[in-house]
Order: C-alpha cells, then sequence, then structure tokens
C-alpha cells in the first residue's frame, strides 16, 4: 500500500507549516497491507484527528491503520510537532462503502472513493456500474480533460451531485 500526501493539502490547513514551499504529492509504501489497491485519508481529516480506511473488498484495514499510525508518530516526532500524537487519532476501516464483487476493479474502485471524499460526499455507486466509469475515466484519460462532478450522468455514477 502507498499512503499519497498531498503538502498543498497540508499547507492549506496550516497543520504543518514546514511543508508549505512543497506542493506536490509524496508516496510513502507501506508494507503489509492489502494486496488490493486501497486509499486511506489522512491528510484531509488531519484537523479531525482521523484515519480513513476504504477497501472496496472489505477487509479487515486494522493492520494498514496501525501502520499508518506508526509512521505518521515517527514522522510527527521527527518534525518536533507537539500535541499532535496520532496513536490517538480515530483509525476508522468504512465498510459502508459499495462492494467490490471481482479481483480486478479496485483501481476504479479507488478512484471512485476519492472523487467522492474530494465532493465531501459519500461513496454511492455499483459494481454493475463500473464497466461503464472505467470507459468515462479512459475517455477523459484520452482526452485529457476531466469532465466537471456535475457533468456526471447520474445514471451511471448513482451519487447525489
Amino acid at each position: 500500500m502507498y499512503i499519497s500526501v498531498n503538502y498543498a493539502e497540508i499547507e492549506k490547513s496550516n497543520e504543518c507549516p514546514e511543508h508549505s514551499a512543497r506542493s506536490e504529492w509524496e508516496d510513502i509504501k507501506i508494507d503489509g497491507c492489502s494486496s488490493a489497491w486501497t486509499l486511506a485519508l489522512v491528510a484531509v481529516k488531519i484537523k479531525k484527528h482521523r484515519l480513513i480506511y476504504y477497501d472496496s473488498l472489505l477487509s479487515d484495514g486494522h493492520i494498514c491503520l496501525s501502520l499508518i499510525k506508526k509512521y505518521l508518530e515517527q514522522e510527527s516526532m521527527q518534525k518536533g510537532h507537539q500535541g499532535k500524537d496520532p496513536v490517538n487519532w480515530l483509525g476508522f476501516n468504512d465498510k459502508t462503502i459499495p462492494p467490490q464483487s471481482n479481483c480486478y476493479d479496485c483501481g476504479i474502485f479507488v478512484c471512485l472513493f476519492a472523487e467522492s471524499v474530494s465532493r465531501d460526499a459519500r461513496p454511492d455507486f455499483k459494481q454493475q456500474q463500473v464497466k461503464e466509469i472505467r470507459k468515462k475515466i479512459s475517455k477523459e484519460i484520452f482526452d485529457g480533460a476531466m469532465s466537471e462532478p456535475k457533468k456526471i450522468d447520474k445514471s451511471i455514477v448513482g451519487w447525489a451531485i
């Protein structure tokens, strides 16, 4: 598993001012987690001291959450942050998300979870819709432009916009 840290988001939250010169993503590999693609959110909920783990195969994410907390604790100590002890943060493995029913759509599920979270919305789609969503994402990549979320066909993606 990789954690993607968006320093621009951390900077906006004023939680880590020493990262103010950085505006890129950093992937941090964590061994021992799911072999499928999953999504762990840290910076998005940093002010609420929450870690949220999305796994479309609905596996137990407690090992992954523990490893992420350990990593964040080491980073916090190394950077000298006082009062930001991630050990006491709430780790939440969201089991109310749409489940994946095959072994090859995890990447699409991660994209859809991230897109939902970016809109502060609950993921609301079904496995049966993934084929059409994959085509839409492929077209956007090929065309080099993403459509606006409000233009998403609700019959394909089922969330309220």
